[in-house]
């Protein structure tokens, strides 16, 4: 009755690990110490299009492509010594889409004798379409950002730097093994510290700023930016900030320039206008001292004929 019973309960036990084997999300194989199918779960059938029946005592060797081979058989060689091991694989599914797995692999034993291995299969396709997407899209964009015009550079949340691009070493002199970890502080003029601190601070708090910035790169010269800065994320969490600088010199230069012309021709207008008041007076004047002269001869001329017609007639 107490063998009926053990009987019963292996039986029980049998089931119940194979309808969990059976309706794992994983694929689930084994292989005999020749490679040869010995099981494969259902979800191994939907995913690579194979039935049990098709692959049952028949060599794994033939769905590995030739490239991938080799390091297969290395790793089978080591579950047959012992090992687990863990490992990707691109695999070809009988309608011939690409699959991308990742297995975990262990010997099986029995009696203390390895009699094979057992495997279990991630179908991870539909990962490794959006990391390679990801791995793109950032090729892209550090392809746009190493060639921008801009100076672009990260800092983490105590201003130290995490990322500069090619323009600002260009620009600036440093190379990126000179400013990687440290802080933007010493870069900056005394008197323009406090305000960019305050700007910095701002962007922390998850502010947009636009401001202009001086300093003197690695050469000394005197470099002007305008400067756009946003906090930055990594999943959701601020890690630092992100600034993209426009060298803005020649166009400071040129302003400077236009100014001191403009003040030049001010001060030559304020002088021709003063020139131009003192000809006006003068001609007022001449014109005063002309109206008073010609008054002076009208009157002697006046006065000439009066005393002519009142002369005696024997003085005429």
């Amino acid at each position: 009755m107490e063998k009926i019973t053990t009987k019963e309960q292996l039986k029980e036990s049998e089931e119940k690990y194979r309808t969990m084997i059976e309706h794992s999300n994983d694929m689930i194989w084994m292989l005999d110490p020749e490679g040869n199918f010995l099981f494969g779960n259902k979800r191994a059938e939907e995913i690579t299009g194979f039935k049990l029946k098709d692959l049952k005592g028949k060599s794994f060797v033939p769905l590995i492509s030739q490239k991938d081979l080799p390091r297969i058989m290395e790793i089978f060689k080591k579950n047959l010594m012992g090992e687990t091991c863990q490992y990707e694989i691109d695999f070809e599914s009988k309608e011939g889409k690409i699959l991308n797995l990742l297995v975990n692999t262990a010997p099986i034993f029995l009696k203390g004798k390895i009699i094979g291995t057992t495997s279990f299969g991630k179908d991870i396709t539909a990962r490794k379409k959006i990391e390679e997407e990801l791995r793109d899209n950032e090729e892209k964009y550090r392809t746009m950002i190493e060639h921008s015009n801009d100076i672009i550079w990260n800092l983490d949340t105590e201003g130290n730097f995490l990322f500069i691009n090619k323009r600002a070493e260009e620009v600036t002199g440093f190379k990126v093994k000179d400013l990687i970890g440290k802080s933007f502080a010493p870069l900056l003029f005394e008197e323009d510290l406090p305000r960019t601190m305050e700007i910095f601070k701002k962007t922390l708090e998850g502010e947009s700023c636009q401001y202009e910035i001086s300093f003197n790169n690695k050469r000394g010269k005197l470099i002007h930016l305008l400067v756009n800065t946003a906090p930055l994320f990594s999943r959701e969490k601020l890690i630092g900030t992100t600034s993209f600088g426009k060298d803005i010199t020649e166009r400071k230069k040129t302003e400077k320039e236009l100014k001191d012309k403009m003040y030049k021709l001010e001060g030559v207008k304020i002088v021709n206008e003063k020139r131009y008041k003192k000809l006006i007076e003068q001609q007022v004047e001449i014109i005063r001292l002309k109206k008073r002269l010609g008054e002076k001869i009208t009157k002697e001329k006046e006065i000439e004929e009066v005393e002519e017609k009142e002369k005696p007639e024997d003085l005429k």
